[in-house]
Formats: structure tokens, sequence, C-alpha cells
């Protein structure tokens, strides 16, 4: 499992860095399948915003989260009062983070690159942004 995890890990970076593909081609091609949430350790990732985000004493509000993958910031802020909009680049990442929260009407999703996306509303109380700010220039 861990050599297969390791492989997995190595092909999607190596995508994402070597390749002429774009980023939402490499990201689609990570969540078949769950193996991204599987490779990252979601619930462990999920566990740990959920703790760091105790310090943001927001109960209500807006969050805006950059480049949500599937959902994990999401999921750790799912039960507070307050409207979350994740943003991603990938159809793929979206999907799976839909799939998991679709019973929460606080929280919605909107496809596009966070550099570029046109957003709803400019003001927020938190913005996130998790494991991208590589992609900022």
């Amino acid at each position: 499992m861990l050599i297969q995890r390791l492989q997995f890990i190595t092909n999607w970076l190596s995508g994402e860095f070597f390749s002429n593909k774009s980023i939402e081609n490499v990201y689609d091609n990570v969540s078949r399948d769950n193996k991204y949430d599987t490779s990252v350790n979601f619930e462990k990732r999920t566990k740990g915003f959920k703790h760091i985000l105790t310090h943001a004493k927001l109960d209500q509000g807006s969050v805006l989260d950059l480049a949500c993958g599937t959902g994990a910031i999401e999921v750790a802020l799912k039960d507070r009062n307050m409207h979350i909009l994740g943003v991603d680049n990938s159809s793929g990442m979206l999907e799976i983070a839909q799939k998991k929260l679709k019973r929460w009407k606080n929280i919605t999703f909107k496809k596009g690159n966070f550099m570029t996306v046109d957003l709803p509303n400019n003001r927020f109380d938190l913005i996130t942004i998790a494991h991208a700010i590589r992609f900022v220039p």
C-alpha cells in the first residue's frame, strides 16, 4: 500500500511540475477513484483543519476557500453557522466535494481559477488557501 501511495504521489507531482498538462487536467486525473483523498489522508487533514480553525472564532459570516479540492476545509467548518464558498479549477475535485457536502445548504462550490474567478461577494470574514499557495505568482 505504501509503495502504491508513493507511486501515486510521484505521478501526481510529476504531472503537476514536469508535464505540459494543465493543472485542471492533472487534478481531474488524481481525483479519479478517490485516490487523491486516500493519498493525502482526507480524514486526518480535515481533523487538522478543524483543530486549526477553532482558533478562528467565527461562528457566523462567510468563508472563501480557494483551491478547495475535495472539501477538507468545508468539512471542517460545515457545522458552523456560516456560508462557505469553495472554489477550485478541477471538475473532478469539485464533484467529490459536492457529493460529500450535498446536504449542507450553507456550502456552495464554484469552478474556476482562484486567481481570476468572478466572486459574487468580494467580502469574506475568512479566506483560506491550504495547499495551493505555490500557484500564486
